[in-house]
């Protein structure tokens, strides 16, 4: 299950908004057993990955319509916590994020008007 997501708001923020959602908002934890410890940046329990669900990946554009389809960012996120083997491969020729050992990395893709065969190259 791939769900997607047309962002269009102007104030969205792109990869710190996505993470947000994804994984959940940071929070600053202080330890009550050693208050002497500096703060550690962790994030909430509320983002789409923090339950149990089916979604593989999340796709998400940044304002697209019709009209520029070509400018558009998109970018699709797939689930580290579950295994990819049921997408297809096709998807990762698109933009794309994977996390691996709570880390996220981001690999440039082609634009969706070529794989959608919209160009006239």
């Amino acid at each position: 299950l791939i769900v997607a997501v047309n962002a269009r708001d102007g104030f969205y923020s792109s990869r710190d908004s996505d993470m947000d959602v994804l994984f959940g908002a940071q929070q600053l934890e202080y330890s009550r057993e050693q208050p002497d410890l500096p703060p550690q940046l962790v994030r909430k329990h509320d983002g789409v990955w923090s339950r149990e669900n089916r979604i593989d990946g999340v796709m998400r554009f940044q304002g697209i319509d019709m009209w520029n389809l070509s400018r558009a960012a998109v970018c699709l996120y797939i689930n580290p916590y579950k295994s990819n083997l049921a997408l297809p491969q096709e998807l990762f020729c698109l933009p794309h994020a994977r996390g691996h050992d709570g880390v996220m990395s981001w690999t440039e893709g082609e634009e969706i008007t070529r794989l959608l065969g919209l160009t006239s190259d």
